[in-house]
């Protein structure tokens, strides 16, 4: 898994790069600030793969980068 940084999300989503977004953080948290894209906290991922694109990058973000 690559890394990438604020700056790096925020230029690919300024030329408008295809991608999907993922907050894996708790709704609670996600209630506080958002960036956009799709809320599936990292407790839910294994069992929501389905719902994670296989035909672009995708991206996923919390609040330190540690999950």
């Amino acid at each position: 898994m690559k890394e990438i940084s604020a700056k790096d999300l925020h230029a690919m989503r300024e030329r408008g790069d295809a991608l999907q977004l993922i907050d894996v953080r708790e709704p609670e948290e996600a209630e506080l600030c958002s960036i956009g894209g799709e809320l599936i906290p990292m407790g839910e991922v294994v069992d929501r793969l389905d719902e994670v694109r296989k035909d672009m990058p995708v991206v996923l973000h919390c609040r330190s980068g540690k999950r």
